[in-house]
């Protein structure tokens, strides 16, 4: 399992996962693009204004390969008014 970090902020989240979301940030940041990313609780949900300023950190355990069809969708999610949801394994 590996760590989003958003300023003092941090999110658990599995690897596979987490390198996706990494490579959305990238991706979009690149070309100045800000979103929402948010983080499913069960009950609750967390949100993160991801922007080029934004004190960002990933932290991989284990780096895995980033499957381009899921990128493609995850990017595409990233796009929208809700932006990207992603599942949390372990709460700050």
């Amino acid at each position: 399992m590996g760590t989003f970090h958003y300023g003092p902020s941090r999110e658990g989240v599995d690897d596979a996962d987490l390198e996706l979301l990494r490579a959305v940030v990238t991706t979009m940041l690149a070309c100045s693009t800000s979103f929402m990313a948010s983080f499913d609780h069960g009950d609750t949900r967390r949100s993160f204004w991801i922007h080029p300023s934004a004190e960002l950190r990933f932290d991989v355990e284990r780096e895995r390969d980033v499957d381009p069809w899921h990128l493609d969708l995850m990017l595409a999610f990233a796009h929208t008014d809700e932006g990207l949801t992603m599942r949390s394994v372990a709460a700050d």
